[in-house]
């Protein structure tokens, strides 16, 4: 019976052998297990990127800089609620 609260799952994903080697030697470096050293990149990442504040952007329509929010996968101004059409051709661009 799995413990409470851990949920195991197969898990794949791509990474280079450069990354690969270096994750490698980092692990006997730690003493710990691939998973556990894995889990605390991750969580250590998404600990840096909540701690972020939103990027501004200058709107075209209410000529200031403000925040955007995803409303059906376009960037909107949050102070004049329009669709921000160069955030959204760039990030359609890079794929961001």
């Amino acid at each position: 019976m799995p413990k409470v609260g851990v949920t195991k799952a197969t898990k794949s994903f791509t990474i280079t052998m450069s990354h690969l080697a270096w994750l490698d030697e980092y692990f006997i470096k730690k003493n710990k297990k691939m998973s556990a050293v894995i889990n605390e990149l991750i969580n250590d990442k998404r600990k840096q990127v909540e701690k972020q504040e939103p990027t501004e952007y200058w709107c075209m329509s209410c000529s200031d800089n403000t925040i955007r929010t995803m409303e059906n996968s376009k960037p909107v101004c949050v102070k004049c609620n329009t669709v921000d059409d160069a955030l959204l051709r760039a990030m359609t661009q890079y794929q961001l």
